[in-house]
């Protein structure tokens, strides 16, 4: 099971006209998604990797596993879901790597 936290829904235009809490106006900066019990946040800016939580163990989001190299092999499997799930919704406010691996 999966679920995926992708667009700010806000604004006739998908959010792009929203202001954040620091009174920017534009697009959200970043996009997750959830699979099982994990949940992956990336900077959109440059697409590292901002966070990666266990939401059963850590439902309060206060130990980030991201960069953990524990963690690896999942970071980048989450990171592939959320690149396919880019192109299935045509968000194009950021690059995509060129390899998908999924």
């Amino acid at each position: 099971m999966y679920r995926v936290i992708f667009k700010y829904l806000g604004g006739a235009n998908g959010g792009v006209d929203r202001e954040d809490d620091r009174g920017r106006k534009g697009p959200p900066d970043w996009r997750a998604v959830r699979k099982d019990e994990y949940m992956l946040t990336i900077n959109v800016g440059d697409g590292t990797t901002r966070y990666l939580f266990d939401m059963e163990v850590d439902p309060y989001q206060m130990n980030n596993l991201a960069g953990n190299p524990g963690y690896a092999g999942l970071e980048e499997e989450m990171r592939n879901l959320l690149y396919w799930w880019k192109a299935q919704l045509g968000d194009n406010l950021w690059p995509t790597p060129l390899l998908l691996a999924l």
